[in-house]
């Protein structure tokens, strides 16, 4: 993380086109082998950009290319477990340059992996890691990978939900297993609602056909029209389980079995083997990266999820960098966060030169006070953050 000033005058234009075109290569080439092998074709789910140096200059070194399969997915292992428990979140330079040395060893990969175990130690995905709001977990991205590369099936087709599948018309979807609305009917809360456990992909035709309907009212018919489509999205499939007056024990039994599926995904690529291997048309067919999450339609003014997602789309529209969500805040001498940010600027919505800025929502007290003592201006509602934008930097003479 730390470089040598590039001085043209002193070292050449050339050396500096060179590395940016080593750097850009190689950039591509990662891409193309993560949506390939592990469907991550949206932004939403590169939670880890941070690790992306070390990649990056891992493949520099090799002549731009992974040497085989098994390397390849060795380091796409360390990714994901680095994404999942938040290696790069605080000291970053350290963290860094901890893994650049890495590189240097003669097995390059298990030194990587030696040092994420001596900083987050051995590790396992428990259920409770998928017992969080899906707007907030770092989970999310694990959960969207599993579903595209395990052979998950649309309810509503039977088909699966893998890149070569799914064309202009079937893009993926973000479904609410148990509506939204339906438990806010039965007395569940929103935050609830947006459990990780309630949260599976559909094409946007099955998605908009399920609607608002029940699962104890829908799933009886995908379970006879389409056999093992339900249970290749981790639905317990004990029918007193699809009532909501038992959400909650559907959402332990779904937590476990997404448990043991991602611990077995992690396991295959530590061994060296990619969870799905596509023909190389198809990386050529699939769109690029996208900025734009999985849609969720079963959406209402005051979800937690669509304040966010208008947030962020206000401040892009009016020529702000995205916010990043699920920002973890530290103390001084904290190794665990003390906050974990909806949505934050960190920077500033002017990068440098303004204040932090924290949008939380549906957030206790002591949390306003951590984050606001940590420097950040906090908002609680879409319309202060709005009000914030527009009289402090789109007013005239601003």
């Amino acid at each position: 993380s730390a470089f040598e000033r590039l001085e043209p005058e002193k070292d050449g234009i050339e050396r500096i086109q060179d590395a940016l075109r080593q750097t850009e290569n190689a950039v591509d080439h990662l891409l193309d082998a993560m949506r390939s092998h592990l469907c991550m074709d949206i932004d939403r789910v590169y939670n880890s950009k941070l690790a992306f140096p070390v990649m990056v200059k891992y493949l520099v070194d090799n002549g731009g290319r992974f040497p085989n399969q098994a390397t390849m997915a060795q380091l796409l292992h360390w990714y994901v477990n680095v994404a999942i428990w938040g290696r790069f979140s605080r000291s970053v330079e350290t963290v860094i340059n901890q893994d650049l040395a890495a590189l240097a060893n003669p097995n390059p990969t298990e030194s990587l992996l030696r040092n994420l175990q001596v900083s987050q130690g051995a590790r396992s995905i428990a259920p409770e890691n998928f017992d969080l709001e899906y707007t907030k977990a770092r989970f999310y991205p694990m959960l969207y990978v599993m579903s595209r590369i395990q052979d998950s099936r649309d309810w509503g087709t039977g088909n699966q939900l893998r890149a070569h599948s799914l064309g202009d018309h079937t893009n993926l979807e973000l479904h609410h297993i148990f509506p939204k609305a339906y438990l806010r009917r039965n007395g569940v809360t929103s935050k609830d609602a947006n459990n990780m456990g309630n949260i599976a992909f559909q094409t946007r035709e099955t998605n908009r056909g399920i609607g608002n309907k029940p699962p104890a009212e829908y799933m009886p018919q995908v379970a006879a029209d389409w056999p093992g489509a339900l249970e290749s999205q981790w639905i317990p499939m004990d029918p007193d389980l699809w009532q909501v007056k038992n959400y909650r024990r559907f959402l332990d039994e779904r937590q476990r079995l997404l448990a043991n599926s991602a611990n077995g995904m992690l396991e295959i690529l530590q061994t060296g083997i990619m969870p799905l291997g596509e023909s190389p048309q198809y990386i050529s067919q699939r769109p690029p990266v996208s900025e734009t999450p999985a849609i969720d339609t079963d959406m209402d003014p005051d979800d937690e999820s669509v304040i966010l997602e208008e947030a962020n789309r206000f401040a892009m529209e009016n020529g702000f960098p995205a916010g990043e969500t699920t920002y973890e805040v530290y103390g001084k001498n904290t190794e665990e966060p003390i906050a974990t940010l909806d949505l934050a600027w960190p920077e500033g919505l002017q990068t440098g030169y303004s204040q932090p800025v924290a949008l939380l929502i549906n957030e206790d007290d002591a949390m306003f006070r951590a984050v606001s003592n940590a420097g950040f201006r906090v908002f609680t509602s879409l319309d202060d953050f709005r009000r914030y934008v527009e009289n402090d930097f789109l007013t005239d003479g601003n």
